[in-house]
């Protein structure tokens, strides 16, 4: 039998970036998770792995290297190769039981920390909450925040719990485990967040293979994607305080059609904020007062 080949570090990510554009991977991020899955295998960082670039890596480091390259090859996504994904600057853990938070869905929290007073007291419910990010950010930008966060998953809401201690804010989050608002009985709060599921049965048939490796129960939103608004703001008007806002985010076609179903619903002030991509992304309304009422 023919001993393994050798590699240097300098050859092993020439060949990971190389395999990582056959892929599809664009260059500079080729480049980027091929550097990372080498500091990895190799337990090296930062100048270490640079210096040690023209040395021989370790034949289990070789090993670690390709699997990892073969399977982001294969679809996987990157975060949950490395475990992490960085959202409004800060790292939450990432597993294949919850949606991998995106830069998109800043522009939720953004929304939301706008409505919320950062010295008043608040009662906020996340619907979905997967990761905690985006509660999890609302918690710690608001210190008087308290709030609830909901999913269908409860694999996700342990993975939420983790990422909820790390952030400091767990005392103030009660998880809890149900169907959008079926595990809160006659609750009502100062505010409901929700990135719903939103993608169209033809939109899905498009997606790239790393996003299809999420899960689907957070991604397919019914033959229109419209299914979870319509579901959401059916009994969102009885979990509201009186002027109580309800953020949410959205497919970027979708202003039209999820606008409507708020004005159906009673609710006022409707607005449409548009990402850093300049596409429609969340839409916001709130109930009326008491007086209003």
């Amino acid at each position: 039998m023919n001993p393994p080949q050798s590699y240097t570090g300098r050859q092993l990510f020439k060949q990971g970036v190389f395999r990582l554009k056959q892929a599809g991977v664009e260059e500079d991020q080729a480049h980027f998770e091929a550097r990372i899955f080498l500091s990895m295998s190799w337990d090296k960082e930062g100048a270490e792995l640079a210096l040690a670039l023209n040395d021989t890596v370790p034949e289990e480091a070789v090993k670690g290297f390709n699997g990892l390259i073969r399977r982001r090859y294969d679809g996987e996504p990157f975060q949950y190769l490395t475990g992490e994904a960085v959202f409004m600057e800060f790292p939450f853990k990432v597993r294949p039981d919850a949606l991998i938070p995106r830069a998109d869905t800043e522009t939720l929290v953004r929304q939301a920390l706008r409505l919320l007073p950062e010295e008043a007291p608040r009662e906020v419910l996340e619907l979905g909450i997967g990761s905690g990010a985006v509660l999890g950010m609302l918690a710690y930008h608001r210190p008087l925040l308290t709030g609830v966060g909901v999913d269908l998953s409860a694999q996700a809401l342990s993975l939420a719990g983790e990422n909820l201690r790390a952030l400091g804010v767990a005392s103030r989050i009660e998880l809890s485990h149900g169907s959008w608002f079926k595990p809160l009985a006659s609750r009502r709060f100062h505010m409901i967040v929700a990135n719903p599921p939103y993608i169209s049965r033809d939109e899905m048939k498009e997606l790239p293979r790393s996003v299809l490796a999420e899960p689907a129960m957070a991604l397919y939103g019914g033959p229109d994607g419209l299914n979870a608004y319509r579901e959401i703001l059916r009994d969102a008007g009885n979990h509201l305080l009186p002027g109580g806002w309800i953020v949410m985010e959205i497919g970027w076609k979708q202003a039209p059609e999820v606008g409507g179903m708020l004005a159906r619903c009673d609710f006022r002030d409707i607005e449409v904020v548009r990402d850093s991509g300049d596409r429609d992304r969340v839409i916001l309304g709130r109930t009326g007062s008491e007086r209003e009422r």
